[in-house]
């Protein structure tokens, strides 16, 4: 901002729009105000003009120069006044200047002190109040001095010593109003750039707010897929080992998954979440990862076990436990409750710790009915599958035995859609020939 008080060629404009549009109301206010007081102050002519010129002043001022005063006034209601009100100021001002310098030429010399005294009152009010640009005014006063220097001077000359002491108070008068005229707009200037420096900065703020957002969701992005790999290949994991177990059993991977869907089911219809849902179909899907440590002799005996050998198989549960203790995530906790409690039974005669009621884990519940009802369905060393309406009345007649009525009757809700699941999943013959219906 130089001396002259203007920005450079693209923040001046702005700055004038700005300018203009926070003072535009103050300004119209203040030129209203003027030629109201204008036109009043004319009343005093009545009484201390004399006859002769009386009606030639009253003209000046009604008919010539309150016209252009209202005009400036309503010329403050057009759009962009950055343009034109600094030009509207100085023609409502100066119109009284000249009026007041004519007083000076056509009254006596004593009246040159009050014309004086006008000028510097329209000096304080053209610079305090009325709020143009320190350009605009300066030039607006220096023409009102010089205007009346030559009225006192060459058109009716005064006294010398009231020209000096008329001419200082003008002189001062105009130079303390040009400073607080420059003061003013430089501190809206000031202002201004303060305003913009904190916009700038709010804007910067806001664009590094936003790329910050967008790292961190991009971030996130990663993070989610990331994690989603994670988890996709834990999920593999565990249907591998699961597998594993339960090929030595079946020859098949089919029953874990069919079950540990069946189970997710399940689990919604009791009001599992999905988040819930999805990590009981993966958990329940290691029921029975303890077989590993089973010899084949005895998981894959064809006839009925001894005492001794059963002992040995019904420690497949907490073999299971064992396996799955090596972490303490979520997906390994909820497996360790099923592997540990999926041979529970609600009258509590099941192993290993003859649980009852509801002391048995939920999940341990709905994976008792599930891999029942699965295993059933599923060729076995030692039997082949049943055929579907026998066993379903068999999971009716173990409800409150085996299974926990509750869970029984939230399986029944949902038989139809259990059913189709079994169709997809390689239940068609046995389902098609002993009437799924």
């Amino acid at each position: 901002m130089s001396f002259g008080l203007a920005f450079n060629k693209t923040d001046e404009p702005v700055f004038l729009e700005s300018y203009f549009r926070d003072h535009i109301r103050y300004m119209r206010a203040s030129m209203f105000l003027g030629t109201l007081i204008w036109a009043l102050f004319g009343l005093i002519d009545l009484w201390v003009v004399p006859k002769n010129v009386l009606p030639n002043l009253i003209f000046l001022r009604y008919a010539i120069v309150c016209p252009i005063m209202i005009m400036c006034s309503f010329a403050s209601f057009f759009p962009h006044p950055e343009k034109y009100m600094d030009y509207a100021i100085s023609v409502g001002i100066l119109p009284c200047a000249f009026f007041v310098i004519f007083r000076t030429i056509v009254l006596s010399s004593a009246e040159s002190a009050i014309s004086a005294l006008s000028l510097l009152v329209l000096f304080i009010y053209c610079y305090s109040v009325m709020r143009p640009r320190f350009i605009s005014a300066s030039i607006t006063g220096g023409l009102m001095v010089l205007g009346y220097l030559i009225a006192v001077i060459w058109i009716r000359p005064i006294p010398q010593h009231m020209l000096i002491k008329n001419f200082f108070y003008l002189i001062m008068g105009n130079f303390l109003g040009m400073y607080i005229c420059y003061k003013m707009e430089a501190f809206a200037r000031q202002d201004y750039l303060k305003t913009q420096r904190l916009k700038e900065e709010i804007q910067e703020r806001i664009k590094t707010a936003q790329e910050l957002e967008r790292h961190k969701n991009h971030l996130e992005d990663l993070v989610r897929e990331r994690t989603k790999e994670l988890d996709k290949t834990q999920h593999e994991i565990v249907y591998v080992l699961a597998a594993a177990a339960e090929y030595r059993d079946t020859q098949t991977g089919q029953h874990i998954q069919r079950m540990s869907h069946v189970c997710a089911m399940v689990g919604k219809e009791f009001g599992f979440s999905e988040d819930e849902c999805e990590l009981l179909r993966h958990a329940s899907a290691m029921h029975d990862i303890g077989k590993i440590g089973i010899p084949d002799h005895i998981l894959l005996k064809s006839g009925e076990l001894t005492p001794q050998e059963w002992e040995i198989m019904k420690a497949h549960t907490t073999i299971g436990v064992q396996i799955l203790s090596q972490s303490d995530c979520a997906l390994l906790r909820m497996a360790r409750t099923i592997a540990v409690s999926h041979h529970e039974c609600w009258n509590g005669s099941g192993y290993p710790n003859g649980l009852a009621a509801e002391n048995i884990p939920l999940v341990g519940r709905i994976a008792c009915l599930c891999d029942v009802f699965d295993s059933l369905l599923s060729h076995r060393p030692y039997k082949e599958p049943w055929p579907l309406d026998k066993a379903l009345k068999h999971l009716q007649s173990m409800k409150g035995i085996l299974f926990d009525p509750k869970v029984y009757e939230a399986f029944h809700r949902i038989l139809p859609k259990i059913i189709s699941v079994l169709e997809e999943n390689g239940y068609k013959t046995v389902l098609g020939s002993e009437g799924a219906g």
